[in-house]
């Protein structure tokens, strides 16, 4: 009896032992489910990492296209537009005809026009050596150069203003506020007794050489009769210092104080 009640005793702690080993070992299962179900949400929580699109901030450098206000500079796209005066038009351009035209930046561009010299900073084709150079870039930086009545001087205009400059084509200049004319008289077509008209001896104004600006010339009218032209062989040799008034024997007009 004492076996019987011992055997009972012994299948009764293995049915505890059984049941109570089943519980932990679910109980484990279900805690290390969880644990990672936990780990994947957090690694799908990982959006952080979705800032490197904040990188995006580099197409700031795209701000560099500001440099495009450099075609200010040339004036290039005022090419055509209405004027009323070369300042209308910007750096680099001048008024033509109410319509802004590119100006002058080489002496070789006025070649076309004759005896004539780029004052850049006007960007027109000028005589620059005539009247104590009074219309070269020093002496003329802005403004415009034009000429009296008779084409005899050529003076700046410190202001640009339509009466005094009127609005000539390039290589001319406004000759005393009344016509546009070129820039240098011409002995070979010379307009300077007409300039003139209304002088007493209009017919004894003349182009002169070197200087390409009218002048009355002194010996006009003297009867001689010689045929010997007064201060023919008065004329300043090359290298030799000159002023406006000079004649260089070379036909240039006077550079920088020097014939050439």
């Amino acid at each position: 009896m004492k076996k019987i009640l011992l055997l009972l005793v012994v299948f009764g702690m293995f049915v505890i032992v059984g049941c109570g080993s089943d519980n932990p070992i679910m109980g484990a299962t279900d805690q290390t489910t969880s644990d990672a179900d936990i780990a994947d949400t957090g690694s799908d929580t990982d959006v952080a990492d979705t800032s490197d699109s904040a990188d995006t901030s580099d197409t700031a450098d795209t701000g560099d296209t500001g440099d495009t206000g450099d075609t200010s500079d040339t004036g290039d796209t005022n090419v055509g537009k209405h004027c009323e005066k070369d300042p209308d038009c910007g750096t680099g351009l001048i008024c033509v005809n109410q319509k802004c035209a590119m100006g002058c930046k080489t002496d070789d561009e006025c070649k076309t026009y004759g005896s004539l010299r780029c004052n850049k900073k006007l960007g027109r084709c000028l005589n620059l050596a005539a009247s104590s150079q009074a219309c070269s870039e020093s002496k003329c930086p802005k403004g415009c150069c034009y000429s009296n009545d008779g084409f005899t001087e050529l003076k700046c205009a410190a202001t640009f203003s339509v009466g005094t400059c009127g609005m000539c084509p390039q290589g001319q200049v406004f000759r005393g506020g009344n016509e546009c004319v070129p820039a240098v008289c011409s002995a070979t077509n010379d307009k300077c007794p007409t300039y003139n008209a209304s002088e007493p001896k209009k017919e004894c104004f003349e182009c002169k050489a070197g200087a390409l600006i009218c002048y009355e010339n002194p010996t006009c009218g003297t009867g001689s009769g010689s045929g010997i032209v007064v201060n023919a062989l008065s004329c300043t040799p090359a290298g030799q210092v000159c002023n406006a008034d000079s004649d260089c024997c070379s036909g240039q007009p006077c550079i920088e104080g020097y014939c050439y």
